[in-house]
This record gives C-alpha cells, sequence and structure tokens, in this order.
C-alpha cells in the first residue's frame, strides 16, 4: 500500500475532471474516473452487518465490484474480489477501496494513485489513520460558475441557491481540516488560477505532490482517455480540448440578477475568504430569497431544470443509461440489504425468544 495517496476534493463542476486527467498525464499517477464508493455506499454500509465476518466482508466486496463493473465511466480491468479480500489493509468500506486503487494502479502500472472523488473529505479521518502521508488538494472555483455550470449538469443541485447551499456546506467541511495545510498534506487552488496560468499553478500543485511538471502534462487533451471521456457526457466535452478560459464568469451570462444575488447571498463570506469579490449590481444583505414562497419556487425550479437536463441528457449523453442503471443498482443493494438485514435480525430474534 502506498503511504501518500492523492485526493481532489471540494464541490463538483469546480474542474476536477481536468485536474484528474492533469494528473493522469503524468506517468506516475493512476487516476480513474471514480465510481463514488464511499459517498454510495457508506450511507448503508452497517447494513452489511460486522465485517469482521469473512461472510460479509466478501459480500460488500462483491457490491463493490457489481458498482465498479457498472460504471458509467468504465474502467479498463475486471476487480479481482479475492485480491481486495486479501490486500484490504483494514475490514472497512474504505479498507476495500484502498486495495481497488491498488489494483488500479497496478493495471496501470504508475507508482502512485489519485481519487477523484471530490466527497472524499467526509471521509478526511479514515485516511489519515490509514496513510501517514496522505495529500489533499482543495479545488477551489467561484461558487457563482459552479452554480452557472451545476444548472447545466447532471451531477449537482440544480438551482443556484441551492448548489450555493450546498458549495458553502462543503468548503466548511474542507475548512475544518485546515489545520492540514501548516502540516504540508492540504493544497488549496483555485479554478480560476489553473485556468488563467496552467504552467505556474500545475507547476506549484506538482512541487506540492513531489513530482515534476512535465510538458506533456498539459497535452493531456490527446491522450486516448481523455478523448474517450469527453465523448460520454456533454457536460465533459471540452475536457478534449486544451486548457481554455472560456469558463471563467460564465455566470454573467447563464444567471440573471436575483440568481446572482442568491449565491451571493449564501457564499459572501466564503468568497471573500477565497478572493471572489461580490459583484457590483447585487447587494447580498438586501436579499429576501429566504423568503418560505420563495423557498418553494426554488424547489419547483430546482426539479424543473433536473427534468430539463435529464431529458437534454437522453438525446447528448452516450452514457445516459448506464448511469440510471448505476444509479438503481445502488437502490437495489440498499433495498436488497435492508430487507436482509430485517430478515436476519428477525431470526435472530425467534431463536433468543426459544
Amino acid at each position: 500500500m502506498i503511504p501518500s495517496p492523492t485526493f481532489i476534493i471540494g464541490t463538483e463542476r469546480s474542474g476536477s475532471n481536468l485536474l484528474r486527467l492533469l494528473l493522469c498525464a503524468h506517468p506516475h499517477f493512476a487516476v480513474p474516473h471514480p465510481p463514488h464508493l464511499m459517498r454510495d455506499l457508506s450511507p448503508f454500509v452497517h447494513l452489511f452487518g460486522d465485517l469482521n465476518e469473512d461472510a460479509r466482508f466478501r459480500e460488500l466486496i462483491a457490491s463493490v465490484k457489481l458498482i465498479v463493473a457498472h460504471h458509467f465511466a468504465p474502467w479498463p480491468l475486471s476487480v479481482d474480489e479475492n485480491l481486495l479480500f486479501k490486500e484490504a489493509p483494514s475490514r472497512s468500506l474504505y479498507g476495500i477501496y484502498v486495495a481497488l486503487y491498488e489494483q488500479y494502479r497496478r493495471h496501470l502500472n504508475r507508482k502512485r494513485w489519485a481519487c477523484k472523488s471530490t466527497f472524499m473529505y467526509q471521509h478526511i479521518r479514515e485516511i489519515l489513520d490509514l496513510h501517514p502521508e496522505p495529500r489533499f488538494i482543495h479545488l477551489i472555483r467561484d461558487p457563482r460558475d459552479v452554480a452557472a455550470s451545476a444548472s447545466q449538469s447532471v451531477f449537482s443541485r440544480f438551482h443556484p441557491y441551492k448548489e450555493a447551499q450546498l458549495w458553502v456546506e462543503q468548503q466548511m467541511a474542507i475548512e475544518s481540516w485546515s489545520f492540514l495545510e501548516a502540516e504540508g498534506k492540504l493544497f488549496r487552488l483555485r479554478y480560476e488560477d489553473l485556468v488563467q496560468d496552467p504552467k505556474i499553478s500545475l507547476k506549484n500543485l506538482m512541487g506540492f505532490l513531489n513530482e515534476d511538471l512535465l510538458d506533456d502534462q498539459l497535452l493531456f487533451f490527446r491522450n486516448p482517455e481523455s478523448i474517450e471521456i469527453a465523448s460520454l457526457m456533454k457536460s465533459w466535452g471540452m475536457l478534449s480540448r486544451p486548457i481554455s478560459t472560456a469558463s471563467l464568469s460564465r455566470y454573467k451570462l447563464d444567471l440573471n440578477a436575483r440568481e446572482i444575488e442568491s449565491v451571493e447571498f449564501v457564499s459572501a463570506t466564503l468568497m471573500k475568504k477565497y478572493g471572489y469579490p461580490l459583484s457590483m449590481q447585487v447587494r447580498p444583505q438586501k436579499s429576501k430569497i429566504v423568503h418560505s414562497f420563495a423557498m418553494i419556487f426554488i424547489e419547483i425550479s430546482d426539479l424543473l431544470k433536473r427534468v430539463r437536463v435529464e431529458v437534454a441528457a437522453l438525446f447528448f449523453d452516450k452514457n445516459f443509461f448506464l448511469r440510471w442503471h448505476k444509479a438503481i443498482l445502488i437502490q437495489y443493494l440498499k433495498l436488497k440489504m435492508k430487507v436482509k438485514s430485517i430478515w436476519v435480525g428477525g431470526r435472530n430474534g425467534i431463536r433468543t425468544a426459544q
């Protein structure tokens, strides 16, 4: 097991796909598109029971393999369940996760692995308990642009106000680990800096990772993986092109004044902390967005935007059905384990009564 895995953390639609491919273009890194195992399985992993029991641990491993096999951005290997069982450094979901990424790393013959699942900020404690020198890249983007991007993507909340709430929640969770920066384990990278001066930004990042910047990294878009991933979804289309500043301040075109105001109302404090000036046209302290009628409108608008985006994805995304298949699979596994847990609990209760 490598001592220093790398984790890209933050909020979706902040450039994590771009950063993943920039790292993939380095010959030392294996960075698969994440099946988000920790995010999807953690809420009901307790239903698998005592993972110190081999049968229960193997059942969780089988579920992990099933999810990876049906991931909407397919992995280039068939997961070996016996190796996961043998190599997991702990009897936990995260232990399986580590063994899985190690298996992927060896498959590509790379020295290190990194994870693009931005939700891994929720598991920093587990990561620190298992790895002596992990590296966390806190990827930050202007929340107004995050909201503008999210409103056209299937991966996040759709109304700008709801996306801003999520952005603040996730940044605050990461801020609680800010002391890791002084320990050399946390690096903050703004999306805006990355696309405006990619060579300097990437050089600083690679220095944090104790690696050299290679010229080929900035040519990531020529790699077969970049071309393939860009072809799967409309929202990934720019990944087969050179780094561009075209998405900077896109909120000025994609959001109206009320939507911009709603984002700033929620995010103002953190925006200032990260160097994002508030708009001159709107004053968040005067916003009435929290009014109950406004919240009802936001929920309805969020639902309608989701329907619109999903309908568009049906026509433009090659992996539309794979994505929904995986989502249904997660719900199936959850229901299956709930039923099994109730059944086992009932049988144990009967035995106790007897």
